[in-house]
C-alpha cells in the first residue's frame, strides 16, 4: 500500500524487499533506528516510520494533497476505516503455522478470504468507484 501511494503521488523511492533472514540481519545492525522495529518501514534521512497505516498517513501529510486524507470529519473516518482495513486483513490471514497441518492451514485461508477479508475488498472498491 505505501509503495502504491508513493507511486500515485510520484515521489521518488527505493523499494528493499527482505528475506526473513536478511531482515533480522539489518534489524541487528540498525536497530538504534528503530524506536519499533516492524516491517515495512519507511526511511527519510534519520526519520524512520514503520507499519502500514502510520506510512501511509506520513506519505499523505508529507506528499500529498491532505484531502486524500478526507475533506471533514466523516470523510477522514471512512478513510481511515478503509486504511485499517489493510492490518485487518493481515491480522485475519496470519496464524500460527506451526499448530497446523498444510491442509488445515489452506483450508482456514480459503475461508477467512471468503468470509472476512474479500467482502471488505468489494466495499472498498465500491465506494471508491461511488
Amino acid at each position: 500500500m505505501p509503495r502504491l501511494l508513493l507511486e500515485y503521488l510520484k515521489v521518488d523511492y527505493e523499494d528493499r524487499l527482505f528475506t526473513w533472514a536478511e531482515w533480522k540481519k539489518y534489524e541487528a545492525e540498525h536497530l538504534d533506528e528503530f524506536e519499533f522495529a516492524l516491517l515495512p518501514f519507511l526511511k527519510e534521512g534519520d526519520f524512520v516510520v514503520t507499519d502500514s497505516v502510520p506510512i501511509c498517513n506520513y506519505i499523505i501529510n508529507r506528499f500529498g494533497n491532505k484531502d486524500l486524507l478526507g475533506k471533514n470529519l466523516r470523510d477522514r473516518a471512512t478513510v481511515d476505516m478503509y486504511i485499517w482495513t489493510i492490518p485487518y486483513m493481515d491480522n485475519v490471514i496470519s496464524i500460527n503455522c506451526q499448530e497446523k497441518s498444510e491442509e488445515e492451514l489452506n483450508k482456514f485461508k480459503r475461508q477467512q478470504w471468503k468470509v472476512n477479508v474479500y467482502p471488505r475488498l468489494v466495499k472498498i472498491e465500491q465506494s471508491a468507484s461511488d
